[in-house]
């Protein structure tokens, strides 16, 4: 088996078993943000359930009583549209798998609202963005002559978003 310790990085060969996980599991996890693929657009909606809070025994009047509410849980849904390519290593490609898993890891999506670049590197400070950990729900194939290769992934958060709206 070979592996990188770095995206992009020379290979290095596995010679033994993992410790601390027994003779035949070993756990990659990544701990930076990593580009998937070139994203054509995404979407990000954000709802927001009511909770009714009205009294019965309100005055009667000549008019009907409104019901009052309050703010309830947060919920959302997203897509992004990835082009991808015939190479099933690249991580663009493995979205479509990892929709069908039994059990999804999770990932983590951070959503650009506008990418400033600094060189060949995203400036973070200069950049807004949501980051929301997510399951992946479905993934869309389309594929047409005229246009490359592309895939929608739909998914839900896990957990709440973060939102850095702010330039420094």
């Amino acid at each position: 088996m070979t592996l990188s310790s770095t995206v992009g990085g020379s290979e290095e060969t596995a010679t033994a078993a993992p410790t601390g996980f027994g003779s035949d599991f070993a756990s990659i996890t990544y701990t930076a943000v990593e580009v998937v693929g070139q994203v054509r657009d995404w979407n990000f909606e954000i709802t927001r359930s009511e909770i009714d809070v009205t009294t019965i025994g309100q005055t009667i009047t000549g008019t009907a009583p409104f019901r009052a509410y309050i703010p309830g849980f947060a919920d959302g849904s997203g897509s992004a549209t990835v082009y991808t390519t015939d190479d099933d290593t690249l991580l663009a490609s493995r979205l479509i798998e990892d929709v069908i898993q039994r059990e999804q890891n999770g990932a983590t999506m951070k959503l650009y609202i506008d990418r400033i670049m600094n060189g060949a590197s995203v400036d973070e400070t200069a950049s807004r963005s949501i980051e929301v950990p997510v399951i992946l729900t479905s993934a869309s194939l389309s594929v047409n002559p005229d246009d490359g290769q592309s895939v929608a992934i739909n998914f839900r958060p896990s957990a709440a978003p973060s939102f850095d709206f702010t330039k420094s």
